[in-house]
């Protein structure tokens, strides 16, 4: 199997362990994708990325829910769809995994946090952000055109929001949010116990 990890992001503990035994247990899928984290600068969890498994019922209609750092695909069907595209700057791997859903790509969805996605202001994707004025760069406004039979920006855009609707629905966005909370907490607890460890004085306990 490979893995898009972009050279600032991580993944998480477990995750290879968890891919193998995915990847044993449903019959060698072509790409298995999982849940991600945000982490900041210094490393620390900012928001948590709960996704459904990918369909097709989405992914040819603009909305690719996979995150880089928690998507897996296997190395022949890699190559059997060509590789990547060199002549891509930001949306390389986009372009890759439209390849690999045109083929038919079986897809297998792991329910935790594998993949951290790394935001900071230096990144390519921040850049891309501060200097472009539609959703969709244009590299991905290209790949997306080409490749989705009568699709454009605006239906993208419109099913992107109808999207959201359906994770409002599917409670993904609350229970996000219950995590992130529950991360806060733990750290939290975990501070105040570290603090106990040592006396007024600052001398261990």
């Amino acid at each position: 199997m490979f893995a898009w990890v972009n050279s600032d992001d991580v993944l998480l503990p477990g995750c290879l362990h968890a891919v193998a035994l995915c990847y044993l247990a449903n019959d060698k899928p072509d790409i298995i994708h999982a849940k991600t984290v945000y982490i900041d600068s210094r490393g620390r969890i900012t928001r948590f990325i709960r996704v459904p498994r990918q369909s097709e019922f989405w992914f040819f209609r603009g909305v690719w829910h996979g995150s880089a750092p928690a998507v897996f695909f296997k190395s022949s069907f890699f190559h059997a769809v060509g590789g990547l595209d060199k002549k891509y700057h930001l949306s390389m791997d986009l372009d890759l995994w439209v390849r690999m859903m045109k083929a038919g790509a079986e897809v297998s969805h792991i329910p935790r946090y594998l993949g951290a996605y790394r935001q900071h202001e230096s990144s390519k994707s921040a850049r891309s952000l501060r200097t472009r004025r539609t959703e969709e760069n244009p590299e991905t406004t290209k790949i997306l055109d080409v490749n989705l039979p009568g699709s454009n920006p605006l239906i993208r855009f419109l099913w992107r929001r109808i999207y959201k609707a359906y994770q409002v629905l599917n409670l993904n966005y609350l229970l996000a949010y219950r995590d992130l909370k529950s991360l806060a907490r733990r750290q939290h607890w975990q501070q105040a116990a570290s603090a106990l460890q040592f006396n007024a004085d600052g001398q261990k306990m």
